[in-house]
């Protein structure tokens, strides 16, 4: 799994292509609370990353999460994720 910007332990990773052809990364912590710092580092570290939190997922556009995400894709992830 790829490390973290802010060494929290990171409890999983998923890389997904939705029916459009457009790959989402998901790297899932502790708590929403983690998810949230390592969006921030992120965003703080990497200039031009545009990535989301979703409950305790970070999710972002691979390669760099410099790419918009389609909002589509974040409700369908929301609604698994509840």
């Amino acid at each position: 799994m790829p490390r973290t910007l802010t060494k929290a332990r990171q409890v999983g990773y998923l890389a997904v292509t939705n029916p459009a052809g457009h790959q989402l990364n998901m790297q899932f912590f502790e708590d929403a609370s983690k998810a949230s710092a390592e969006l921030a580092a992120a965003r703080k570290q990497l200039a031009g990353f545009r990535g989301a939190t979703l409950a305790n997922a970070m999710v972002f556009a691979p390669p760099d999460g410099k790419r918009d995400l389609q909002t589509g894709d974040l409700d369908a992830l929301e609604k698994l994720l509840r």
